[in-house]
């Protein structure tokens, strides 16, 4: 029996053997998964601060974008106001609208329309003893 208990250490030492390069390679592996998991959170963590970049690039294009926008109207009125001018000096130079829009090139709906002037109010007393008017019509029934 001696030979079974040599044959049988045997065995259990080349089986320990077996289990001991299998336990290396395991730590090995773990040790790959572990730098793996290790470059997985940095990637992320680069890439939530690239989104994050992003969004500030957006936000200051956007208000970039508002103010250049803001410009152009504000340069955008200064032109039309100037271009009414211009048709408002031809009107009192007496040209017909229709005629402003034909040499401007644009539609007669587009040439300005003068400002209507508001009548004058009539000084106390300039109606007096005019036909028609409150004050001749008072003075009549006197």
């Amino acid at each position: 029996m001696a030979r079974k208990s040599t044959t049988a250490a045997v065995a259990r030492q080349r089986a320990r053997e077996r289990a001991l390069r299998f336990q290396e390679r395991e730590q090995r592996l773990l040790a790959v998964a572990e730098r793996y998991e290790a470059t997985r959170q940095e990637r992320e963590g680069i890439e939530d601060a690239f989104q994050a970049k992003i969004a500030r690039i957006r936000e200051q294009a956007e208000a970039k974008i508002a103010e250049a926008r803001e410009q152009a109207e504000a340069d955008t009125a200064d032109v039309r106001t100037r271009g009414d001018a211009v048709q408002l000096d031809m009107l009192a130079e007496g040209i017909s609208r229709t005629e402003i829009a034909e040499r401007l090139g644009i539609s007669t709906r587009e040439v300005v329309r003068p400002a209507k002037s508001e009548p004058a109010a009539p000084a106390a007393g300039a109606n007096d003893g005019v036909p028609g008017t409150a004050a001749a019509e008072g003075a009549r029934h006197r």
